[in-house]
């Protein structure tokens, strides 16, 4: 003979013979309720999240002219092209891999997640066959060393496209692939 669950521990089982009012009672006694507060603030969490910029990559205003594609875009920072169509060296300013913005930037625009891309840079850099981009610690003094860098390439976010602001410019060219993330 078995003996079926009742109350919490029913309701919790996923017992179909429990009531609702059981069920209204286990999810107010696990703290489990829905209140207009509690809707609210999801929305405005879902809100703030949806209204977050595109992190879009920005260019040294000396390679204004080049047209920097997702292809481009992604050989760049993981270090396969290393010198820009004119010859001059390509520099490659990152944030740090915890950030956010970062991880934002290598799943949207580069199509790859961050630890992936933290993973190529290590191994270029323990065999001896390239360099780790640099790492910035600010979304400004990533704009900082972007501008006064020749060469350098890095991202920033982007509320209204592109623009050619203080040396650096938004990589016009650049129209990212539909899909997302990998």
């Amino acid at each position: 003979m078995m003996i079926e669950p009742t109350g919490e521990r029913a309701a919790a089982m996923g017992n179909p013979a429990v009531t609702s009012a059981s069920k209204a009672y286990a999810a107010r006694r696990l703290g489990v309720t829905r209140t207009p507060a509690t809707v609210l603030a999801c929305l405005l969490l879902a809100v703030t999240l949806l209204a977050a910029a595109d992190p879009k990559p920005i260019v040294n205003g000396d390679h204004a002219s080049v047209v920097v594609d997702r292809q481009m875009l992604r050989a760049i920072f993981t270090m396969r092209i290393r010198a820009w169509p004119d010859g001059a060296p390509v520099r490659v300013f990152v944030l740090p891999d915890d950030n956010d913005t970062h991880d934002r930037f290598c799943r949207e625009q580069l199509g790859m997640y961050s630890y992936v891309l933290r993973d190529l840079w290590d191994r270029l850099e323990f065999t001896g066959t390239g360099l780790a981009p640099t790492v910035v610690h600010s979304l400004d003094e990533m704009r900082a060393r972007v501008q006064a860098t020749p060469g350098a390439i890095g991202y920033a976010e982007a509320p209204d496209g592109p623009s050619r602001a203080d040396g650096a410019r938004m990589a016009f060219g650049y129209a990212p692939a539909a899909g997302g993330a990998p």
